[in-house]
């Protein structure tokens, strides 16, 4: 019995010697995207720190198809299907995280209103068909921090 806490030390530094030796081993996991990819992209899809972070907020905000070939031109609202209160909250966190400057950005052009709305009449009116918002448009907003609506639709 005497011997009992000189067994148990040397049993928890064995412990934590080894938890050390496989800790060190370990490589930190790759970006979730990366590790367990969600989606086909495209070839010369871009794949520099503020596309991934663009993809990333996708597939938190929208989510993104697996089984669907993801290009600069597939359109959030046509082709994923992004509409309504789901589209206000993915553009706020596009806004916050991105800082980017949306006040040229018109929801309506876009997106369905995401509730019933009265003054929708009046507000769309003239809007017609809801224009295609593509990963594209996104990212070059992102790049230049800004929402130029002329600019944006004309380069994709």
């Amino acid at each position: 019995m005497d011997s009992l806490p000189a067994i148990a030390l040397v049993t928890g530094i064995v412990l934590l010697a080894s938890q050390n030796k496989y800790r060190r081993h370990r490589n930190h996991p790759p970006h979730p995207l990366l590790r367990a990819p969600t989606m086909n992209l495209a070839p010369n899809f871009p794949e520099d720190a503020a596309m991934q972070q663009l993809l990333q907020l996708l597939h938190e905000e929208i989510g993104l198809p697996k089984h669907k070939t993801i290009s600069l031109q597939t359109s959030i609202n046509v082709d994923l299907g992004c509409d309504g209160s789901e589209a206000k909250q993915l553009m706020e966190a596009l806004e916050q995280e991105f800082v980017l400057d949306l006040v040229d950005f018109d929801t309506y052009r876009y997106f369905n209103p995401p509730v019933f709305d009265v003054f929708l009449k009046r507000r769309a009116k003239g809007r017609g068909e809801k224009v295609p918002l593509t990963i594209g448009m996104l990212y070059l907003a992102i790049k230049t921090h800004s929402w130029d609506t002329q600019t944006l639709e004309n380069l994709s």
